[in-house]
């Protein structure tokens, strides 16, 4: 049984009140329509053997022509060339066509913006003229000679102090002006509290021995550092009860995926899988695009 306990009315709006929704909403559908259809047409007339300049012609279409790219949207011989956003997509499609491919369109943004391209050509990847970047092949020799010469004296330094002799001595001992030593220290409990990327000279301290030292790349490859361990101060887990339970997880964790790598290797062993590394690189460099640049 139902009973109406009562009756609401709400009163509509005017056609006037919804006349600018309902304006912008059917202008919408129409666009939709005609670019949709528009699209359908070029797409039609390429398969009916139309070229890209035909195409162009036919519809009053501007093109714009770049210079050789790469898959990343870099201009090799034009520095300073910044692609648009929306050539991203079309020059992922680009590096897995061939040159005797029709044009082709593409969807940029759904329902919004697409592409209509062509290739033009492919320039095979070759070493750029010597005359043509000698400033830059200079500049990189001199600092490849620099970096040389920084971890010769980096190990000299190392070796000094790992034989014995104080640290500002056998920096003192290479004649050359260095930055003053700088101290660093972390306790390993807050290394793990903190779940993000620990510094690699940090995480180097963990690994040597009281009163020796290591030498260390830096992370930019420009020059390397002597890590020296001063001391190790042994830490107290009564004061993080919690951090047992973490650390039994972690490396629960980890024994699975070495439990899982190792049954992996084991059926590559007894099923005799061979890999063919010339196929395999062939295969990243086609998918990547680096053999070549548009």
């Amino acid at each position: 049984m139902v009973q109406v306990d009562a009756i609401n009315r709400t009163g509509g709006k005017s056609l006037s009140d919804e006349r600018a929704a309902l304006s912008a909403q059917i202008v919408k559908q129409k666009v939709d329509v005609a670019l949709a259809d528009f699209v359908t047409k070029i797409e039609d007339a390429i398969a009916d053997g139309s070229t890209f300049d035909d195409v162009i012609k036919a519809e009053g279409l501007s093109v714009v022509t770049t210079p050789a790219l790469t898959a990343s949207g870099i201009a090799p011989d034009v520095p300073g060339f910044k692609a648009a956003a929306e050539l991203q997509s079309i020059l992922h499609d680009g590096f897995q066509a061939e040159v005797n491919d029709d044009a082709a369109v593409l969807t940029i943004t759904p329902g919004q913006s697409y592409g209509f391209y062509d290739l033009d050509r492919i320039n095979p990847a070759a070493p750029k003229p010597l005359t043509s970047i000698r400033s830059q092949v200079l500049a990189d020799f001199q600092q490849d000679r620099a970096l040389r010469e920084a971890k010769r004296l980096a190990d000299a330094i190392a070796l000094k102090v790992n034989q014995g002799a104080p640290l500002a001595s056998a920096i003192a001992s290479t004649g050359v002006s260095l930055p003053a030593p700088r101290p660093i220290g972390a306790r390993r409990i807050d290394l793990a509290k903190s779940q993000q990327k620990v510094p690699p000279a940090l995480a180097l301290l963990f690994s040597i021995p009281a009163r020796h030292a290591r030498v260390l790349e830096a992370e930019d490859k420009k020059g390397w550092y002597v890590i020296w361990l001063d001391k190790i101060e042994p830490g107290n887990i009564a004061a993080e009860p919690n951090l047992i339970k973490v650390t039994q997880g972690e490396l629960s964790r980890s024994l699975g995926d070495e439990y899982a790598q190792q049954f992996a290797a084991a059926i590559k062993v007894d099923v005799g899988v061979k890999k063919n590394d010339s196929a395999i690189a062939a295969l990243k460099r086609s998918l990547t695009g680096a053999t070549s640049s548009q």
